[in-house]
Order: C-alpha cells, then sequence, then structure tokens
C-alpha cells in the first residue's frame, strides 16, 4: 500500500452524518474524471460526401444509450445469430413496402427475404435469426443476389420471415469497390473507379430505400444514345459510316 500523501487528510467516516457524507461525495466526485469513452466509427465504411454520413455514425453512439434517432445498428450479426437491438424494426412490416432494400449503415451482414433472388445459394447450418417478436428462426442458405448488373451482394442471409431486405454498407464497401454517399433526403452507391452512381436510395419514413428498376443500369447508356443523337443533328445528318469515320 503506497504511503500517503504529506496533504493528506485522515477523516473518520463514523463521525460523519447523512449530509456532510453527502457533501463530502459531492465533492470527491467533481474531482475525479472519469475516462472518456471512445466508440470506434468506421469512417472507411461511409464516406464523408453527405452530412447524414456524421449523422449516421452519432446514431450508433446514440443506439448504445438506447436511443436511436436514426435506425443505424439495429442488426448485429455475432456468434452465427442475427438479432434485432430495437423493436422499432417491428413497425417496418407496415410501413414498408414487401421485398424494400434498406440501405442500413448500422447492419453488419446483408439480408434477403427472397429465395428467387439468389443467383447462386450454400448451405449454412448453425446459424439463427431473432425476429423482433422474440422466435428464433434457423437460416438455411447464404449467397449471392444481382440487384442488377452494377451492384452485387455477396455473403447475403436469406431469412424467409423478413418482409423487407436489408443492404449492409459496411459489407458492401468491405467486399467491393465501392462508395457510399448520404444526404437529408436520399443516398447514393457509387462504383469508385469511375465515379458512376449504382444505387440510389430515397428517404422513405426514416429509411433509406433503394430504388429498384428495370431501367436502372441503362441509365448512362441512355445518356450516351442522346449526346450521339445530338451531334448527328448537329454535323447535318451524316450517314452512319461518316460517323463511325470520326470517331
Amino acid at each position: 500500500m503506497p504511503a500517503p500523501a504529506t496533504n493528506a487528510i485522515n477523516i473518520d467516516l463514523s463521525q460523519l452524518n447523512t449530509d456532510q457524507f453527502q457533501t463530502l461525495l459531492q465533492q470527491l466526485q467533481s474531482h475525479v474524471k472519469p475516462p472518456e469513452s471512445h466508440v470506434p466509427v468506421q469512417r472507411a465504411s461511409i464516406t464523408e460526401g453527405g452530412h447524414m454520413a456524421a449523422e449516421s455514425s452519432a446514431g450508433i453512439v446514440s443506439f448504445l444509450s438506447h436511443n436511436i434517432p436514426f435506425p443505424s445498428s439495429s442488426l448485429r450479426f455475432e456468434n452465427n445469430c442475427l438479432t434485432f437491438q430495437h423493436q422499432c424494426l417491428s413497425s417496418l412490416y407496415n410501413s414498408l413496402p414487401s421485398g424494400s432494400w434498406i440501405i442500413d449503415s448500422g447492419a453488419t451482414t446483408h439480408v434477403c427475404s427472397d429465395l428467387s433472388l439468389f443467383s447462386e445459394t450454400f448451405p449454412v447450418s448453425g446459424v439463427t435469426v431473432s425476429l423482433p417478436n422474440g422466435i428464433r428462426e434457423s437460416i438455411s442458405h447464404t449467397g449471392t443476389v444481382h440487384i442488377h448488373s452494377s451492384l452485387t451482394l455477396h455473403n447475403v442471409l436469406h431469412v424467409p420471415s423478413f418482409r423487407f431486405n436489408l443492404i449492409s454498407v459496411s459489407s458492401l464497401l468491405k467486399h467491393d469497390d465501392r462508395s457510399a454517399h448520404f444526404y437529408a433526403d436520399h443516398c447514393i452507391i457509387q462504383e469508385s473507379t469511375q465515379g458512376l452512381m449504382i444505387g440510389r436510395g430515397t428517404l422513405i419514413n426514416n429509411f433509406y430505400i433503394l430504388q429498384v428498376t428495370a431501367n436502372s443500369p441503362s441509365n448512362f447508356c441512355g445518356s450516351l444514345h442522346d449526346d450521339g443523337l445530338l451531334w448527328h443533328q448537329r454535323l447535318g445528318h451524316p450517314s452512319s459510316a461518316k460517323l463511325q469515320h470520326l470517331s
């Protein structure tokens, strides 16, 4: 035991009444600063392109204090168990269309409810999911889902009991050369090599819902076609052979 400091004061606690003890305790607490709790924020998973990225990170901290202003960090996949940690997710069944893709910066794994969307599947065992209603179910398959030609999800868990699907931002950016930018009313997913947008989410009921359309992968090609038609008109309607020679 270390020797007492030269300026230490010995106090007999047995001689203090309740009020004196509380006063002494408050004085001691005022001089003791608790260590700051640092919550790691994976800024590599979400770029700083939009201010919602910082708010999403703040949502992770808020979740630890049981206060979720933003639906993030609501899903965890640990010890072969996929668990919902907040009951607000149960409201999704009534607020979102069936089959919606939720872009979630807090989810740790992709989830898909429709087995027909998988391009390939692999059997798994010993993996369970705890639903918002408390029921635990086994997961029998994981695999790959091609949302469209430019957006592919790997290691997706098949959970048939869900009416919605989850895109884990951290998983998406970890396995592919992608970036995600969150804004006040939408978010975008980009291919990092050329900066092309390969996915866009719209804020619906405080959730970023991926817009899935049949012609979404061809939007960029359509703009090239319009530019070619414009140049065809500007050059006086030349033949295709002359245009090919100019290119």
